[in-house]
């Protein structure tokens, strides 16, 4: 067998090659685990993978403390998006309990209302992203979750 790392030297970690094998072996008991967690059975061959498929995908798209929008090209904080509804049929509690916590302290409890202030640069199209005004205030829970504050 061949093996090769890509390591970020930000994070401070080394690997020689002689440790490689093992952390190779380490992450596919980790993606193993993780594609046996929903199972189909079929009579098409072809079919019975999705499931595995599936739990990877909805594994891709959480960072902690949420769940975002898409694995690769989307990937960004919605907080309206369908991303947290995979951790009910995947047991992933912690991972639901964790998501709406994190946005329940980013919703906004002041100013009770505020100005309807139409964008201009967007040919007053959408509303201005400016926290204070009517669609960004009481009520409104903000993108990044854990309480920080931005239209």
């Amino acid at each position: 067998s061949l093996f090769f790392s890509i390591l970020n030297p930000v994070d401070g970690v080394s690997m020689t090659y002689a440790d490689l094998p093992a952390a190779f072996n380490q992450a596919e008991e980790v993606r193993e685990k993780l594609v046996q967690r929903v199972q189909l059975e079929t009579p098409d061959p072809f079919v019975n993978p999705v499931g595995g498929a599936l739990a990877a995908a909805a594994d891709a798209i959480y960072e902690a403390p949420s769940f975002l929008h898409g694995a690769v090209a989307w990937r960004m904080r919605l907080n309206g998006w369908r991303g947290a509804y995979v951790a009910d049929p995947l047991g992933w509690h912690d991972r639901a309990k964790a998501h709406f916590k994190a946005y329940a302290l980013s919703q906004l409890a002041t100013p009770e209302s505020g100005p309807v202030t139409p964008d201009t640069a967007l040919n007053f199209a959408r509303q201005r992203e400016r926290l204070g005004t009517a669609l960004f205030s009481s009520g409104y829970i903000c993108r990044n979750p854990g309480g920080d504050f931005r239209a």
